[in-house]
């Protein structure tokens, strides 16, 4: 398991609910309870009591008491990101003494005169706070504004090889491959490997002022420079797959839409239902709004390092 007694500990949350019941949401059910009521719970809430219990474990204290910073916005979902309750976020984090960085999607035109917006007045609540940025012309857009933030690059930007099929025991087919355990070694450490292994890249990023950056704690394990030019946000449990800007869960409510309406009223089904891919021998995985994400409570091996580690106890979406 992970070793993270002495990182920074962050909490990821979407929703202003989760911000206002943030001691709660932090803090597992009491045993006696939980052995009565986990059982049949959704798999999310069980992945979130099991995933507190291993915390406390590994942390040695209360997540609620370990953590320094909670993320707060929306990864994938423009639609979604609570540009409304920022001030109320700011205020709530602030009175218990955590600090907090704002987490901004991926935007298309339509979205952008939410975003820009949001961003600006984040600035003004949290003067030289960080936003969690996952598209480079959001980027742009703040460098070209000179607004007072410093930018962390998402995981969504990190170039990594997400797939619920990764990690399981990799096939050791003796009869076909020469050498069949090198092979699957071998494979293991490519499919580690992350864009910032690429030297250039990450004095692309020098030159954008951007030092930090995202990534999740894949199941595969993940291989992160020793170069001491950047540092890392580790996510866990859950690990972002992939996503796109047409939502197939509107379908849901008018059929006749077709099965991913582009431009139809949004009514937060994400926050109604979810879809699960089936499958055997892959990691459970789950599709909510626009994205899907799978539970990795036991992550490969993690080489290089990372200084924060950034804990999720609900599906970010």
């Amino acid at each position: 398991m992970l070793s993270i007694k002495e990182k920074e500990i962050c909490v990821m949350l979407s929703d202003i609910s989760d911000i206002r019941n943030l001691k709660s949401i932090l803090l597992p059910l009491p045993v006696a309870e939980a052995r009565k009521t986990v059982p049949f719970m959704p798999r999310e809430y069980i992945t979130h009591e099991v995933s507190l219990r291993l915390l406390k474990r590994l942390l040695g204290d209360d997540v609620f008491n370990r953590a320094k910073r909670i993320y707060f916005g929306h990864e994938t979902c423009a639609r979604a990101f609570p540009s409304g309750d920022i001030d109320e976020a700011v205020s709530i984090v602030s009175s218990k003494g955590k600090d907090i960085s704002l987490v901004v999607p991926y935007v298309g035109e339509r979205d952008i005169k939410k975003i820009f917006p949001a961003i600006e007045k984040f600035a003004e609540l949290n003067p030289n706070g960080e936003i969690i940025v996952n598209d480079f012309g959001i980027i742009n857009f703040i460098l070209e504004k000179n607004i007072p933030v410093k930018i962390v690059l998402g995981r969504l930007l990190s170039r990594t090889k997400r797939d619920p099929r990764f990690g399981k025991k990799m096939p050791e087919d003796k009869e076909m491959i020469k050498d069949a355990k090198k092979v699957v070694k071998k494979s293991a450490s490519e499919l580690s490997e992350t864009g910032y292994s690429f030297a250039p890249f990450r004095e692309f990023l020098k030159n954008l002022s951007i030092s930090r950056a995202g990534i999740d704690a894949l199941p595969q394990g993940v291989s992160l420079p020793k170069a001491g030019d950047m540092e890392f946000d580790l996510y866990w449990p859950w690990v972002y797959v992939t996503s796109g800007r047409s939502c197939q869960l509107l379908g849901i409510k008018d059929s006749r839409k077709g099965k991913y309406p582009l431009e139809a009223p949004c009514d937060m089904k994400c926050k109604q239902f979810e879809m699960e891919p089936q499958g055997t021998g892959i990691h459970y995985s789950v599709q909510k709004g626009n994205a899907v994400w799978m539970e990795v409570l036991k992550p490969g091996k993690i080489k290089g390092g990372f200084s924060r580690f950034v804990y999720e106890p609900v599906i970010p979406a």
